[in-house]
């Protein structure tokens, strides 16, 4: 049986025990609240190290279970930096981290390892079952949307199912020689690179960086796949004690759901993929796909400049034109890097990133104030 990945956009779940229904919209943003705002600085800090594959366990785990053992999962209490960004209910959480065959096809073989968070329902005595979440990427840290569950899902969700994020495996890889070459290797990769020195000396970093894995992690990388993320995604909806699945994919994870439902179609209970990737284009015409991906960017900065105008008195961006304001760092910025009054080197590559996060990996926590540093900057 074959699934076509646009046909799995929405799927149905019932309000039940049977089930749960989920509307066309499949995420219900919920205003930002105090604690909300407070994880913002933590939170960027730590999807930064998470984007550069940090050599550095996020969990810790007394005994990883492994589904091809019999294993089950260790459940344990989290880590600090991951409970600084829970937004609220941290008894709820706990962490472990599960072992998974490195090559699919020789299951009796080498193991690596991917970490779990998991958030226990609200009502136990209403609980349907498991929802696996999945952020972008690829490579993305998906437990991020199990810390921020308040702000991503709707109650009810919360009171029927566990919601368990997942983060990929290779999110564990260690790629550095030691820690003075990631500090000095990753200070290189530049988010916007704009002068011909600039440009040059990021592609090598990235190169470098890609030589650093193949001799530090060469094991894994033959095995970094979206094939290989589904079946891992099979065994974690065992060791869950799960007979079908139910899975919550954004962008990049999109993918990875559509293709576990083709791999597993009989063990699929509920899939929603959300603003999936277009794995077609993505393959064949990757520069005018990535093209598209920028003008929506384009868009979400635009409607971020609105509310920011609209609610100047919340702004401090917000007097005057923010469009015009900002689009006048920007061609500072090209000009070369600025220095502020407290010492603070700005750049567009520092820039970029800045305004990028809270979009990109948490919408609800975007309200003008989250900006209040950058646009005071500005």
């Amino acid at each position: 049986m074959s699934v076509d990945w646009r046909s799995l956009v929405v799927c149905p779940l019932r309000s039940t025990r049977r089930g749960f229904l989920f509307a066309v919209e499949t995420r219900r943003i919920t205003p930002p609240t105090s604690a909300s705002l407070r994880v913002a600085a933590a939170l960027s800090a730590f999807l930064f190290s998470a984007s550069l594959l940090s050599a550095t366990p996020a969990f810790a785990s007394s005994q990883p279970a492994s589904a091809e053992g019999g294993g089950e999962i260790d459940w344990v209490d989290c880590p600090d930096n991951f409970m600084d960004l829970v937004i609220a209910e941290p008894h709820l959480y706990s962490c472990a981290v599960v072992e998974v065959p490195l090559d699919h096809d020789e299951p009796d073989g080498p193991t690596t390892e991917v970490e779990l968070v998991r958030r226990a329902t609200s009502d136990p005595e209403s609980r349907v079952g498991t929802l696996v979440a999945g952020a972008g990427g690829p490579g993305s840290a998906n437990v991020m949307h199990t810390a921020l569950a308040r702000a991503h899902f709707q109650g009810d969700v919360m009171d029927r199912f566990d919601i368990v994020g997942h983060n990929p495996r290779g999110a564990r890889m260690d790629c550095f020689d030691s820690p003075e070459h990631e500090e000095s290797l990753t200070a290189r990769f530049n988010a916007a690179p704009v002068t011909p020195e600039e440009i040059s000396d990021t592609a090598a970093a990235f190169v470098e960086y890609g030589e650093a894995c193949a001799r530090n992690e060469g094991d894994l990388l033959p095995h970094l796949s979206t094939a290989a993320t589904a079946h891992d995604l099979d065994l974690i909806r065992e060791l869950l004690g799960e007979e079908q699945l139910n899975f919550l994919g954004m962008s990049q994870s999109g993918l990875t759901g559509a293709t576990y439902a083709n791999l597993y179609p009989e063990r699929v209970r509920a899939l929603i993929l959300d603003s999936p990737v277009d794995a077609t284009r993505r393959n064949t015409t990757p520069l005018d796909y990535d093209l598209d991906r920028s003008q929506a960017s384009e868009s979400a900065l635009t409607a971020m400049l609105d509310l920011c105008e609209d609610n100047a008195e919340r702004c401090a961006f917000g007097e005057g034109d923010p469009r015009e304001k900002l689009d006048t760092v920007r061609e500072r910025l090209y000009e070369g890097p600025l220095s502020l009054p407290d010492g603070e080197t700005v750049t567009l590559g520092t820039l970029v990133p800045e305004l990028q996060l809270p979009f990109s990996l948490a919408p609800a926590l975007a309200p003008p104030e989250l900006f209040d540093g950058t646009y005071e900057r500005l």
